[in-house]
């Protein structure tokens, strides 16, 4: 439930990756996990990561997203932008600056290339977890062959590394991103 509505979007904390070139990624991800269940705040993290879920609701023809990150990065990036404190709050201005800033930083495009317009649903934070939920519409074919770009955070420290995880009608792919890094292809399988 995200500001008192009812979304179709749900959440998923992990997914499986059977290919052997993921090795890093979900060693990564057990050992990002393990650091913040150590740390009473993610003010302490000594790393750069952001999460994103993406998951097709073939239904719907759209895909629903999940970023999941640190709120103190991102305050910092939204504050450096702004030239003033921005604080991850629930006002309709916080959440335009956060919107704006995922919109230049990470794009998803159908598998003709086309660009995929991006729909805001909501923002959850909590103390040492942030995350955005945006829907995108009108992907008649899938996800997979479609292409994405993630960035978020890239320009704010020079080791963030962004995992990407698909979901499409039971077939799964992941996809890192590190700063200055291009489209990607999405290979589900």
């Amino acid at each position: 439930m995200i500001d008192g509505k009812k979304h179709s979007m749900v959440f998923h904390s992990s997914f499986i990756i059977h290919h052997s070139s993921f090795r890093f990624f979900v060693s990564f991800v057990v050992f990002v996990s393990f650091v913040i269940s150590l740390s009473p705040s993610a003010r302490a993290h000594k790393f750069h990561a952001s999460f994103t879920d993406i998951a097709y609701n073939p239904g719907e023809r759209s895909a629903e997203i999940i970023i999941r990150t640190f709120p103190d990065d991102l305050e910092n990036i939204l504050t450096k932008r702004a030239g003033r404190a921005v604080r991850l709050d629930r006002s309709k201005e916080t959440e335009s600056f956060v919107f704006a800033y995922l919109q230049e930083t990470f794009q998803l495009k159908r598998n003709n290339g086309t660009p995929v317009k991006l729909a805001w649903v909501g923002m959850e934070t909590q103390v040492d977890l942030v995350r955005i939920y945006v829907e995108a519409k009108q992907l008649p074919a899938g996800l997979n062959g479609a292409q994405v770009h993630q960035q978020f955070l890239c320009d704010l420290f020079e080791d963030q590394i962004n995992a990407v995880n698909f979901r499409d009608n039971g077939k799964q792919a992941a996809l890192i991103f590190k700063p200055g890094d291009k489209f990607q292809s999405v290979e589900v399988k």
